[in-house]
């Protein structure tokens, strides 16, 4: 009986044994395929953030700086630069994520637009109020040449006036001739 047992043990030991190494080529294809599928999934998210990643790189060097320029030269047609280009083949998260840039995009587009409207309103309000300054100074300088004209005329009709009493004071003074 022991040796049918071990008789047996060898037959199951060497059945396991070429049972496991026929198993082996299915795992390896296993492992080869999950890394494949790995490498797939990893280039499907990888490709599309890595275009968008290029485009927001240049929408803030190059697009976004160039229409912000346009807006604060005061070119009146001037517009926004394009948005985010489209993602092919992109998941939902990764589109999600490029509407967010493009509306990050559009805020810092219409804060600039705000920042030149204000920077030329205040340039075009200090320019009116120097103006209006300056007007006001002209006008008071002359208004002090003829408060200073009309000094100088009354003084000489008050000094004409004076001699002409004194001529007079004298006149009655004197005896009279006849």
């Amino acid at each position: 009986i022991g040796q049918d047992i071990e008789h047996r043990t060898d037959d199951l030991r060497s059945e396991a044994t070429w049972d496991l190494l026929g198993l082996i080529p299915l795992i390896i294809v296993a492992i080869l395929v999950a890394i494949g599928l790995v490498y797939v999934a990893t280039r499907s998210i990888v490709r599309p953030l890595a275009a968008l990643v290029a485009d927001a790189n240049e929408i803030a060097t190059v697009r976004l700086p160039a229409a912000v320029a346009e807006v604060q030269a005061g070119r009146s047609d001037a517009s926004p630069p394009t948005g985010v280009r489209p993602v092919r083949n992109a998941s939902v998260e990764i589109e999600s994520l490029a509407a967010a840039i493009g509306r990050m995009q559009h805020t810092a587009y219409a804060l600039a637009t705000e920042q030149a409207t204000l920077r030329r309103n205040t340039v075009d309000s200090l320019a009116n109020l120097g103006r209006r300054t300056q007007n006001l100074l002209r006008r008071q300088l002359s208004f002090i040449s003829q408060l200073e004209r009309e000094n100088r005329e009354l003084r000489r009709a008050n000094e004409i006036l004076k001699a002409a009493s004194a001529f007079f004071a004298a006149e009655l003074d004197r005896p009279e001739r006849r």
